[in-house]
Order: C-alpha cells, then structure tokens, then sequence
C-alpha cells in the first residue's frame, strides 16, 4: 500500500470524492471495497457510505435479524415491518453506525449517495418509528444528523423529535395534515435550533381533505408558528416557504437577515415600505413569489431601490391572469431596480386554465424593458397569454440576449396565425448559440429557409432535443423536418396541438387534430433523418 494512503486526510478525500461519484453505484461498490481492505480505511469508508439515508430502513436493518421483517411488495413497496420490542441489547450495531449519518431524507446532500434499495423500495411505517421512540437508548438516535428532509408520507410530523439535534443546519418539512397540538409545538422547538441556514415548509393539498387549495385555514396553524421560528434564525440562507402567507412582522426580521440568499414565499398582501427601514435583503440573489398577481411582486420589489439578484419567479394563482400593462409594469420594475448586471433568470407561470376572454397579448412593446439585460440566459413565460412577435422581433431578442439557454415565450398557444417564419427561427438559432429549450409559435405553412445553405446558419444547434411548438401552422411535413433537423439536428420530440392550446379557438376540431398529426409525422420524419446521419457519420469513421 502506498505510503500516501496511511494519512487520514487523504483517505478521507478519496472517500469523499467516491461518494459524490456520478455514478452512484460505482462510488457505492468501491466504498465497499475499501472498507474491507483494511483497517486504516473501515472508517473513512463507512463513514462516506452512511453519510447519506433515503429513509430508516438501512438501519433498522442493522438490528438483529429477529426483530424485523420485510412483507411483500405491492407495486415495488415493502413494508419494513418489526416483529417484538426492542431490547437494550439490539441497539449495539444500530449505534455504531447512527453516529455516522449527517443527512436523512429524500433529496441528496452535495451530491453525495444516499443507501437505498435499487430493486425496490422500502419504507418505514408509523410503526416502526414508535417503535424507536418509546425504546430508543439515547435522547438523539443520529448526534451527528445535520440535514433533515421529513417529506415521505408516512413520516408523521410527531416522530421527527429524536431526529433533531444541535448540529442541525438544513431542515425540509411536508405537512400532509393540519398539524396537532403537540405536533405545533415541536415546529416552535424548531427556533431553539440556532445553526439552521436552509428552512423549508411546504403543505400537500393533494393529501388534505380538511380544505382546499387556497384556503385561508393553514394560515392560522402555520403562519404564527413560522413566526416565533423564524425569528430565533439569523442565519438562514434559504428560506423556502411557499405555502405560507408572509406578514408583516414576519417581513421585517426577514428583509434584515444578512446571509439570506434564497427565498420562496407566498404573498397574500402587499407590503409596504414602512414595514422596513434601511436596506434590505443585502445577500438575496434568488426569489421566488407565489401570489395571485404580479402586481403584488411588483409591490415587493418596491422595497429597496436596489436588487442584486440573480433570479426571480413569480407563479400566479388560479382565475387570474395578468393584463399586458401589468406585466409591462412588471418588466420595467425590474428593468429600474434590479442590477442588469447580475440579473441572468426570469420566469413567470400561471396556474389558470385557457379562457377565450383572456386576450391580454404580449407583444415586443411588453418585453421591451428587458433587453437592456444583456446577461439574461432564461426568459420563462408559461402563461396562457397570447403572443404577438414577428421575425424582427425574434431578432431584437437574439441581439439583446446572446446568451439563452431557455426560451419560452408562452405555453398554451399564440392563437392567431404566428408572425415567426422558418428563417426568422433560424436567425434566433444563430444568435444564441446556447439554446437548449424553446416553446414558441411559428407559422411554417411554408419553408422560406434555404436548406444546407452555410450562410443562413453558421453552426447548427446540437443542444435543443425538445421543443414546445405550441399551436403553430405546418403544411409540408417533409420539408419542415428537412429544415429543423438541419437548424436542430439532436431534434426528438416536438409538442403541438396537444391539450387546450388557443389555436383550437381559431380552427375547426378537424383543422387542430389533422395538424397535430401533422407535426407527428414532422417528429417521426425526424427521427429517420437523424438515424440516417448516425449511419452516415459512422461510415465516414
């Protein structure tokens, strides 16, 4: 063995370096590996190996074999079932291993693996965490447990308690029921808690039948307790709390946290400057503002004249959709009170349903306050507005951002007959380079592209794979596939017509489904032209 490998620290970095491999069963079997290869590396290994657990299963597993048991799957799910209770004397290997453990819960931690079980996968039921409750030997069944993500459905909010610990730094909850008393006031232990920097709640209204979406009742149970948390943190950096209604009160301990970088919330009532004095929200660099209009993320950001952030996202409720001068009013706030410099994402979704009366068009004279912002890279507008833009248009757009990566211009459908021709999507393909996703409309009921030809398209795009053509015209299949696997050549899959798109408004039923089929063809066309290349290329090998 090499010299090299009798230090700790560098045993402990190539351990390191495994279990944040890309191929998580590779890093997996090598950490193995190496834990058996000999003493000096038992423990760095393992330690790698149970830093992360999906759920508690790996270590109920560790107690003897006599205790648990396993029933069969249904639909790939077992429960992990224990037989009697625990005695002192079953706990031995659950510890030795427990104290390895910094995060429990369904989403990864830098990367690293969490054990789980590839064939199928097991959960813990109700019982089995009472069951580690009332015989646990220690007041902290993981010490050393820094990441918390309580968001699986059978995780009761009331067995999270032995999980909490002073080195506590990331905390995810999932209510899944309007919490008890007890449950209350284990959320408000939370406050005592003082290393947290990422916080998030959040309520899954597909489980709750006591109300419904929207409802003002969560807020009375969880709004106050977020209160009391929240004020006991200074030094959070992610706050991430869309299903609950920020205040007042809240805002202002909020709005002064000095490391905040990321926060989600949900805003009923628009704030006010007298809320808060002074500058505000000094490191925030990311926002997302669930809310019913973008007029009250308007109100927000009139708080500080002065924003760096990167990225900003507004998703509107149901039964509204903003008017054009109101997302106009939008653009321009950020245009005067963001940094054009650091400001690189802006995406705006609505949860309302296509409806025939809501023609509020958006159009270049809309967009306009954003290209000055040269370093724009997504530009994510997924609501059933209808667009009206033009080839120079899509030009104006390439000019000002160079650098998109994600380009969605709409998502149900420009209604009217599109003003984008081939050419004029093939100039924005040239523009920026970068493209990887599209959602737009054009009118290809004919191809005013010159096909192969050098100095129409400098370099094709290779990044694009899917591309969202949302109610766009199309008259000669093969030639449309002819010129998007020339612009696009890694082209797969296209979506058009499909669901309530505003062209059906403007069509027959006929017209809309014969030109969904239309585009079918166009993919499937695609798809030989592109086997076709890949034949070629390898016989030019």
């Amino acid at each position: 063995m090499h010299r090299c490998l009798s230090i700790l620290e560098i045993v402990s970095l190539v351990c390191e370096d495994l279990a944040t491999d890309v191929n998580p069963h590779a890093g997996y079997s090598a950490l193995i590996n190496l834990a058996t290869t000999c003493h000096l590396m038992y423990e760095p290994s393992m330690n790698s190996l149970w830093y992360g657990l999906f759920n508690m299963v790996p270590l109920l597993r560790c107690l003897p074999e006599d205790v648990w048991e396993a029933d069969d799957p249904v639909q790939d799910v077992r429960q992990f079932e224990l037989r009697r209770p625990l005695l002192p004397s079953d706990w031995t290997r659950f510890l030795h291993h427990a104290g390895r453990v910094r995060s429990l819960g369904t989403a990864d931690d830098n990367g690293h693996l969490a054990i789980n079980t590839l064939i199928e996968q097991h959960i813990a039921p109700e019982s089995a965490y009472h069951a580690l409750e009332m015989s646990k030997p220690c007041e902290r069944l993981l010490p050393k447990l820094r990441r918390l993500h309580w968001k699986l459905p059978q995780d009761e909010l009331q067995y999270m308690r032995p999980f909490l610990c002073p080195s506590m730094k990331d905390i995810s909850i999932i209510l899944y029921s309007l919490p008890s008393m007890a449950e209350r006031s284990l959320l408000i232990s939370l406050g005592s808690l003082k290393h947290i920097t990422s916080f998030a709640i959040e309520i899954d209204y597909t489980a709750l039948q006591e109300f419904e979406e929207g409802s003002d009742i969560h807020v009375a149970f969880i709004t106050p307790i977020l209160k009391d948390i929240i004020s006991s943190w200074d030094r959070l950096k992610t706050l991430d709390i869309p299903s609950t209604s920020l205040t007042a009160s809240n805002l202002a301990h909020i709005a002064y946290l000095p490391y905040l970088e990321d926060l989600t919330v949900e805003l009923r009532e628009q704030p006010t400057v007298s809320c808060v004095d002074g500058p505000i929200f000094p490191a925030l660099r990311c926002l997302d503002v669930h809310c019913n209009s973008v007029s009250m993320c308007i109100a927000f950001l009139q708080l500080s004249q002065s924003w760096t952030l990167e990225s900003v996202n507004v998703t509107t409720q149901f039964n509204h959709l903003d008017t054009a001068p109101t997302m106009q009013a939008f653009f321009q706030i950020l245009q005067s009170h963001v940094s054009h410099d650091d400001l690189i994402y802006i995406g705006i979704s609505s949860q309302d349903s296509l409806h025939v009366l809501h023609n509020h068009i958006i159009d270049i004279a809309t967009l306009a306050p954003l290209l000055p912002m040269p370093h724009l890279k997504g530009i994510r507008i997924s609501t059933p507005h209808p667009f009206s833009l033009g080839d120079q248009d899509l030009a104006k757009i390439g000019t000002a951002w160079p650098n998109l990566t994600d380009l969605t211009l709409g998502c149900r459908g420009w209604g009217q007959l599109s003003l984008i021709t081939p050419n004029g999507l093939a100039s924005l393909i040239n523009q920026c380079r970068h493209l990887s996703y599209l959602s737009l409309a054009i009118d290809g009921s004919a191809v005013d592209y010159k096909l192969g030809c050098a100095s129409t398209v400098i370099r094709p795009n290779s990044g694009i794979w899917y591309m969202n053509l949302q109610d766009s015209r199309v008259h000669d299949v093969q030639m449309m596939a002819a010129f998007l696997s020339d612009v696009m050549p890694s082209l797969r899959i296209i979506s058009a017509w499909s669901g309530e798109v505003r062209g059906r408004q403007h069509v027959s039923p006929a017209e809309a489904d014969a030109l969904q089929m239309k585009w079918e063809e166009v993919e499937r066309a695609i798809k030989e032209r592109g086997k076709v290349r890949k034949q070629l290329q390898e016989r030019q090998r």
